[in-house]
């Protein structure tokens, strides 16, 4: 199973790009009602510059195709322009978990998988344990698929490694 990028994720771009106009305009805006900005006009200027190179970084990255794939030999991911697998029978675990301190009804939406060996060569562990390591492959807020499609299959290749979150 081979994850695409879904429509939230390349809907960044846009919105980035709206707060940069909000941020021009918002001298003449705050004009029309009688304020200013209290350290000058620039410091719109300044915001509507930064969130049009974050508006041009997502499109760059929505150009990008996801490289997550599930399959009989394992999960295979690009990190940092280095490619991790990591074969079900190197896995400790698989689950998909909650991002770390995020509150309590917040749903578990990060892919994690687990291992005690090294996944490839250059990718680091976003979660180093003693004898143990955690990998983030991808959010499933961001991808096309639904948690139940990804969910079944990791469930279908995982043999036993696939582990339920509590919803």
């Amino acid at each position: 199973m081979d994850l695409h990028y879904g429509w939230r994720f390349h809907a960044q771009a846009p919105a980035w790009w709206g707060a940069a106009a909000v941020c021009a305009f918002s001298p003449q805006l705050l004009a029309l009602t009688g304020r200013e900005f209290v350290l000058g006009d620039w410091v719109g200027y300044a915001m509507a510059v930064i969130f049009l190179l974050a508006g041009i970084v997502q499109v760059v990255e929505s150009l990008r195709p996801l490289r997550v794939t599930v399959d009989a030999e394992g999960i295979s991911w690009r990190k940092g322009g280095h490619e991790a697998r990591a074969r079900w029978q190197d896995l400790t675990r698989v689950a998909i978990e909650k991002a770390p301190n995020s509150g309590p009804k917040n749903r578990p939406t990060l892919l994690m998988v687990w291992t005690a060996t090294p996944v490839g060569e250059g990718v680091a562990p976003d979660v180093p344990l003693p004898g143990l390591a955690g990998y983030r492959v991808v959010d499933v807020k961001d991808i096309r698929e639904t948690t139940a499609q990804l969910e079944d299959a990791l469930r279908h290749f995982g043999a036993g490694r696939f582990q339920e979150t509590a919803r």
